[in-house]
């Protein structure tokens, strides 16, 4: 009998132990909950270059604290390279123009501007930075 009563009381200690962790648990998924209650979630679908990356980026301009000075410094390679291709672009552009069209002469590229042009043409965007530090040293 004695031994019925103490595995009795093993157990209620067991269960008493799994009730504090119970307990525990639940009262950490209620802190959590309260903390989450703020936060609003979205989520962005859409094919690959559809504008979901801008997209979160503004939001996170407009409504949080914006950039910090590690992520403005890492669009700086960014911005270079775009202003590079669209450059080229034009220039390249322009040149297939004033050769096709019989109007040519609105497609005239200066001097100044040509010799960017050709030496823009001659280099690909990934040696791109490499060349401009090199060109302005």
């Amino acid at each position: 009998m004695g031994s019925s009563c103490s595995r009795s009381d093993l157990l209620s200690e067991s269960e008493t132990t799994e009730n504090a962790k119970s307990a525990d648990i639940d009262r950490r998924i209620l802190q959590e909950t309260k903390a989450e209650q703020h936060i609003h979630k979205l989520l962005l679908l859409g094919a690959g270059e559809s504008g979901k990356s801008t997209i979160f980026k503004q939001i996170k301009l407009l409504f949080q604290t914006g950039f910090d000075e590690t992520e403005l410094k890492s669009y700086i390679s960014v911005i270079h390279a775009n202003v590079y291709q669209t450059i080229k672009i034009l220039h390249d552009g322009a040149k297939e123009l004033s050769q096709v069209e019989s109007d040519s002469s609105k497609y005239v590229i200066s001097p100044d501007n040509q010799e960017i042009g050709e030496k823009l043409s001659e280099i690909d965007g990934r040696n791109f930075l490499t060349w401009k530090y090199s060109a302005t040293s």
